[in-house]
């Protein structure tokens, strides 16, 4: 909705992540595009017991661009940082492997879809793990595409072209290359909430701004720019074709593999943020079961309590009835007499009760 380009509240985010708009944005809290101050900035959802109500938010929101298009600075790290082609880093990405001269642009047959990623953090951890994920609708139509594809005796690849939302722009091209394993699912995305994935081969990786590209329509999403698709709109033979043939000869050096370094710190962030959250959700059910647990005990105490207060009639059997026993007029204050009466084993405990005003039941001697 709104330019990446604008800023909206001032100098950006310079209290928790430490670096400025400067030509990217920050979208937080989910679908929408809205880029943010850090006095507007979602401080959690109240108590703090799951959500860390004052803690800074670094790690969790959502980048639609990284610092490629401008400059971040007093980062805060968090273990060892993964940088793209550094000696010392853990992950090295070989760029050679990537927008070849060699790729085809040029199929008798394909399919094509346009996928709309909620964060550039999440296409950083596709082209780290070779995965990707859509919502369950997306998984199975994506899914679809492939089995039909699967079925084409003379190849039929196909090839996702991303977008982050509100972007602007895409960042690459990837093939899908194989089903979608719906059983399975991976814990790194930025939201939780991905069910399912399917292995993918990054082909393209560079910026392909939106202006290059809005002329190509789409006859099956009312003749609508591609640029306006949603996740998973699939784009025509001939409309792909064209698409394709841009991503390859555009040329600009700048791409997210550029930014790789600091998503795996933003990772890192995240994976950090997420281990203090289920430990104090363990912690937090634990107080919830003593919590619980002393109601519990303190409510039946007071019905055992009460429960005391009942006189009782006791017999040699071993049985015990719950009753007044005696002349309720015969108290004094207004209480009743109170007797325990003993009775023989073989006879009723009501019978023995009916003799009391003899002194004597079935033989034996009455206790007031």
């Amino acid at each position: 909705m709104y330019p990446a380009n604008r800023s909206y509240g001032g100098n950006g985010l310079r209290n928790g992540l430490g670096y400025g708009f400067n030509g990217y944005g920050c979208r937080v809290g989910g679908r929408g595009g809205l880029i943010v101050g850090s006095k507007h900035r979602p401080r959690g959802r109240g108590n703090g017991f799951f959500d860390f109500g004052g803690e800074s938010q670094e790690g969790m929101n959502e980048l639609n661009r990284g610092p490629r298009a401008g400059h971040y600075q007093n980062q805060r790290t968090v273990g060892p940082t993964t940088i793209a082609g550094n000696e010392y880093s853990s992950v090295t990405l070989d760029k050679e492997r990537y927008n070849g001269g060699d790729f085809p642009d040029e199929y008798s047959d394909a399919k094509f879809f346009v996928i709309k990623s909620y964060s550039e953090d999440d296409v950083h951890k596709s082209i780290k793990y070779n995965v990707w994920s859509s919502t369950a609708y997306g998984n199975k139509k994506l899914d679809a595409g492939y089995q039909e594809a699967q079925g084409n005796a003379g190849g039929c690849p196909v090839l996702l072209f991303f977008s982050v939302n509100a972007s602007g722009q895409f960042v690459g091209v990837a093939e899908m290359v194989g089903p979608v394993d719906f059983n399975k699912t991976v814990e790194y995305w930025q939201q939780g909430k991905w069910i399912g994935c399917f292995p993918v081969k990054w082909h393209i990786i560079k910026d392909v701004p939106n202006s290059i590209l809005k002329h190509i329509t789409l006859e099956n999403n009312d003749n609508k720019p591609v640029t306006n698709s949603r996740d998973t709109q699939e784009v025509m033979l001939e409309q792909g074709l064209r698409m394709l043939k841009i991503f390859k000869e555009h040329i600009n050096d700048m791409c997210v593999l550029d930014d790789f370094d600091f998503y795996e710190n933003r990772q890192n962030l995240m994976q950090e943020r997420r281990t203090k959250q289920q430990l104090l959700r363990k912690q937090a059910s634990h107080y919830f079961f003593f919590f619980f647990f002393f109601l519990y005990r303190l409510s039946y105490g007071k019905r055992f309590e009460s429960s005391a207060n009942f006189p009782m009639v006791q017999v040699w059997s071993g049985k015990t009835c719950r009753a007044p026993v005696g002349d309720e007029k015969g108290g004094t204050n207004g209480n009743p007499v109170l007797q325990s009466v003993s009775v023989s084993p073989d006879e009723p405990a009501g019978a023995g009760a009916e003799k009391v005003g003899n002194g004597v039941a079935n033989g034996v001697a009455i206790v007031s």
